[in-house]
């Protein structure tokens, strides 16, 4: 069986199971560059040599966002997350073949390939006066009504993108200031609405024309995909002169940092973002946690006054 074949039963495998299409896509991205890489070569034909070639290819490359949907092409290199991204796909995919017995355990070349541990940086998050701007450039978008409550929204409640563009019109409980969302794994919960988003996302339900039960829609009255997120949030950056970080992510990691430098807990913030585990919160945003100590401790250290 070729490298096509068999990727195509294992994506399979995975709506089968319930798992998202964002998770399908996930996996397709990535095993479609090994398959690219390998030239759709026999699987019983690869060996763990191959596979630390391609690796170490990704490591090495110069070139960000080739044959990106709507990204140009850039120097730079794959961050070492990005690879290890990399590495998570090929053992998950190769363990499903042997799982499923299209190779013997013996035959599967990614048994041995090492997952090793980033060293995390601080998340980048959108800073204080890009997000004003963004804020203000959405009024002067195409869509001002639309783009000012997607604004709002992605700030305001810290949630990933994917849970975004699943937003259903019955999700939104206006009373209450919250919404359903439904993020990774196809797991819910609740994200929390101020009133300034709800009257945004009021004053965006005014105008929409569409058919479909989502909240968020294309200039076509279409689900938003999570691309077109990205570029609707890119077109009001664009216009507003925001040269800093604005991806949809980087709003989550501002919603984290204010959350803790305002005096909140790790387990609170945790529920907020969605985490399984408050583990996974003290991984990232530890960092955030430390400065808010450290601000703590010059505002009352045991030397005011004495020294």
């Amino acid at each position: 069986m070729r490298i096509s074949d068999a990727v195509e039963l294992f994506l399979q495998s995975i709506i089968a199971e319930g798992k998202s299409e964002n998770t399908k896509r996930w996996y397709d991205r990535r095993l479609c560059l090994l398959g690219l890489a390998l030239d759709n070569r026999e699987l019983d034909s690869i060996s763990p040599d191959d596979l630390r070639k391609f690796l170490a290819g990704l490591h090495t490359q110069s070139t960000l966002f080739e044959n990106h949907p709507f990204r140009k092409p850039q120097k730079g290199a794959l961050s070492p997350f990005t690879v290890q991204s990399y590495v998570r796909a090929v053992k998950r995919f190769f363990s499903w073949l042997v799982e499923n017995n299209y190779l013997a355990p013996s035959q599967n070349p990614a048994a041995k390939l090492k997952r090793y541990a980033v060293r995390r940086g601080a998340p980048k998050e959108l800073s204080d006066a890009d997000l004003s701007a963004l804020v203000n450039g959405a009024h002067h978008s195409k869509y001002p009504e639309r783009d000012y409550a997607l604004i709002l929204f992605l700030a305001d409640t810290g949630c990933r993108v994917g849970g975004l563009v699943g937003v259903r019109l019955e999700d939104i409980d206006f009373q209450n200031e919250r919404v359903l969302v439904t993020e990774k794994g196809r797991k819910t919960r609740y994200a929390f609405l101020s009133q300034p988003t709800i009257r945004a996302i009021e004053e965006w339900l005014k105008v929409r024309k569409s058919s479909t039960e989502y909240v968020f829609v294309n200039r076509n009255g279409r689900q938003f995909t999570v691309s077109g997120i990205n570029q609707a949030v890119e077109s009001v950056a664009k216009a507003a002169g925001v040269s800093g970080r604005h991806n949809p992510h980087s709003f989550r990691h501002r919603f984290a940092k204010k959350f803790l430098m305002a005096g909140g807990d790790l387990a609170s913030l945790s529920r907020l973002m969605g985490h399984g585990d408050v583990g996974v919160t003290a991984s990232y945003y530890t960092v955030f946690l430390t400065d808010e100590l450290k601000r703590k401790h010059d505002q009352h250290s045991a030397l005011a006054g004495i020294v």
